[in-house]
C-alpha cells in the first residue's frame, strides 16, 4: 500500500463573499423552457467555467445554486483559471463537495453559511465518493505503470482516505487490467497513453460494491471492495450481452461515456458522449450526446438499453457531461460545451424538455458545465389514505430524501392529530431517490386534519397538514405492497419499498 499523503490537520473554516465576477454569468443565462406543472421542483448545484474566447484561456469558475427560475441562490468563486473547481456532488443537505483542478484538494461548502472547509486528503481527479458510516472518502489518482512505444502508461488507481489524510484503502488499476495494445484506442493525454480513462466511481457504501467507469473502454466495471476483484463488466469489452431498445444485439450501448450512476437494484443511468463512436466512418466526427438508461439481468448477463433521451445536434459535447434520475421519474443533463451554448435539460419519461437553461457563448467567452445535482430543501412527502377490510384506518406515504444517497439514509415522521401524536417511528430513506413508501395502521385515526412530519438525517424537517377521509371501500387492503404496522429487529415499523419509473 502507497503511504498516506502527507496533508495540513488544520481545521480551518473561512468565510466567503458573494463576488461581482457572477455578473457575466448573469448577463449569459437565459430560462428557455419552465413546465411547471411537469418540471421537478428544487435547486440545482453547478459549476459554470468560464473562458475567454479572445486569449483561448479558462478563467474563472463558479459554484452556483440556482432555483427554478434561474435565480442564483449563492455561488462561490474562484478566479484561478487554471485550478478550476469541478465535479460538485450534495455532501448533506446544504452542503455541496467539490474538487479543484491543480492542488487537488477537495472541500465542502455550505451554501446557506457561506463557509467553506478544507479536507486533508488528495482529491485525485474527476470523481470522489463519500461513505457517511465510515467518515471515509474514495477518490481515483493517477498512476502511470510501464511503457509502450516510447510512450508512459496513464491508469487511474483508487485510494480510501480517512479525514486526517491515512490510505485506509488501496486498488491498482493496472493489476487488473494490464495494458494491452490492441485495447488501445490511440487516445493520449499531456503525451502519455490514456488506455482506460476512469471517468466516474459510484460507491454503493451498503453493499461495498463501486462502479468504475472507463470511458475509453466503453465499459463500467463492478468491483468488490472487500477483494479487490472485478466481478463484472458491462459495456463494449464487458461480458454482457448488449441489446438495444428493439432487443436487437449491438456491440456497445454507448460511447465514452461520462457519469454513470445507479438507480434501482437493477438500473444504471449514464451520459452517452457519443465520442469515438467506432460505427461511424469517422469515429471523431461529432455525434449525438445522449442519456441512456440500462436495465440488466445478472441471471441471463444481458443488458438492455431502456430508455434515453437525444440532444439536438448542435447541443453535442464530446466530453464532460452528466445525468441524473429525479424523484418524479424526469431526468437531468448537461450538454455543455464552450463550442456552443452550454445547457441544463430536464425531459420527462416521453423525453419533452420540461424545463432547460443555456448559458449563451458570445464572440467574448463561453461556459463549459461538467456535472450537476438537483436537490430540495426539505424532505418530500406525498400521503394517501384508505381502510383496511376490517375499517382500520391507514396512512400510506411516498417519502423522498432532500438529495440523492448513495445509502439508506435514517429519518423519522411523526403523526399528529388533534395535537396527540398517533406515531413517532424511524425509517430509512432509500438510496439514489427512489421511493421509499411507508404504510402504516393507526386505529385512532378518525376523519379530519392529520399533521404529518418528516425529518432526515440532517436534522431537515417538513410537516404538512392533510385532510383524513372516507374512502371508496374499493380501495381497501388491495395494495399488494400493504402490510401493516407489524414490530420487526431494529427499526419498530415494517416497510415496503416500490421503486418509481419501471
Amino acid at each position: 500500500m502507497p503511504p498516506a499523503f502527507a496533508a495540513d490537520q488544520s481545521d480551518t473554516v473561512k468565510t466567503l463573499t458573494q463576488n461581482p465576477d457572477t455578473a457575466h454569468a448573469r448577463t449569459d443565462f437565459n430560462l428557455l423552457t419552465y413546465d411547471r406543472s411537469q418540471a421537478f421542483q428544487g435547486l440545482t448545484a453547478f459549476v459554470l467555467w468560464e473562458r475567454d474566447n479572445i486569449n483561448l484561456n479558462w478563467v474563472r469558475s463558479i459554484v452556483v445554486v440556482m432555483d427554478m427560475e434561474g435565480n442564483f441562490v449563492n455561488t462561490l468563486v474562484n478566479n484561478d483559471g487554471f485550478n478550476r473547481i469541478y465535479e460538485t456532488q450534495m455532501f448533506n443537505s446544504t452542503t455541496v463537495m467539490y474538487l479543484t483542478a491543480s492542488d487537488h484538494i477537495p472541500y465542502l461548502w455550505n451554501f446557506r453559511t457561506d463557509t467553506v472547509k478544507a479536507l486533508n486528503f488528495p482529491s485525485g481527479f474527476h470523481d470522489f465518493e463519500y461513505n457517511p458510516f465510515t467518515d471515509t472518502f474514495l477518490v481515483k489518482r493517477f498512476a502511470i505503470q510501464g511503457q509502450y512505444d516510447g510512450l508512459e502508461i496513464q491508469y487511474h488507481d483508487l485510494y480510501e482516505y480517512d479525514r486526517s489524510g491515512n490510505v485506509l484503502w488501496y486498488w491498482n488499476s493496472s493489476k487488473y487490467f494490464p495494458f494491452n495494445p490492441d485495447l488501445w484506442t490511440g487516445e493520449t493525454f499531456e503525451g502519455q497513453i490514456e488506455y482506460m480513462h476512469a471517468n466516474s466511481i459510484f460507491w454503493e457504501v451498503e453493499t461495498g460494491k463501486i462502479f468504475y467507469n472507463s470511458k475509453n473502454f466503453d465499459t463500467f466495471y463492478q468491483i468488490d471492495k472487500s477483494t479487490g476483484k472485478v466481478d463484472w463488466g458491462l459495456g463494449r469489452l464487458g461480458n454482457f450481452t448488449l441489446l438495444d431498445e428493439t432487443g436487437k444485439v449491438v456491440d456497445s450501448l454507448w460511447y465514452h461515456a461520462h457519469s454513470v450512476e445507479k438507480i434501482a437494484p437493477d438500473r444504471f443511468i449514464l451520459y452517452d458522449n457519443d465520442d469515438m463512436n467506432l460505427t461511424r466512418s469517422d469515429p471523431t466526427a461529432d455525434g449525438i450526446s445522449k442519456m441512456v438508461e440500462i436495465k440488466i439481468n445478472l441471471d441471463n448477463m444481458t443488458a438492455q438499453r431502456v430508455w434515453s433521451y437525444s440532444s439536438p445536434a448542435d447541443h453535442y459535447s464530446p466530453v464532460w457531461g452528466d445525468a441524473n434520475r429525479l424523484p418524479n421519474g424526469n431526468s437531468l443533463a448537461t450538454f455543455a460545451y464552450f463550442t456552443h451554448d452550454s445547457y441544463l435539460t430536464e425531459v420527462n419519461p416521453a423525453g419533452d424538455v420540461v424545463w432547460e437553461v443555456a448559458f449563451n457563448r458570445t464572440d467574448t467567452r463561453s461556459w463549459s458545465i461538467f456535472r450537476l445535482e438537483r436537490f430540495i430543501e426539505k424532505p418530500l412527502v406525498e400521503p394517501s389514505s384508505r381502510y383496511t377490510r376490517d375499517g382500520i384506518p391507514i396512512m400510506d406515504l411516498s417519502v423522498w430524501n432532500t438529495y440523492r444517497t448513495r445509502f439508506h439514509a435514517d429519518a423519522r415522521i411523526i403523526i399528529k392529530q388533534d395535537g396527540q401524536v398517533l406515531l413517532n417511528e424511524a425509517f430509512r430513506f432509500n438510496p439514489n431517490w427512489e421511493t421509499t413508501r411507508l404504510i402504516y395502521e393507526l386505529p385512532t385515526l378518525h376523519r379530519g386534519q392529520v399533521e404529518i412530519t418528516v425529518i432526515n438525517q440532517n436534522s431537515i424537517k417538513k410537516t404538512i397538514d392533510y385532510q383524513f377521509g372516507e374512502v371508496n371501500s374499493s380501495e381497501q387492503a388491495t395494495n399488494p405492497y400493504y402490510i401493516g404496522l407489524l414490530p420487526i429487529i431494529g427499526i419498530p415499523i415494517l416497510l415496503r419499498r416500490k421503486r418509481r419509473n419501471q
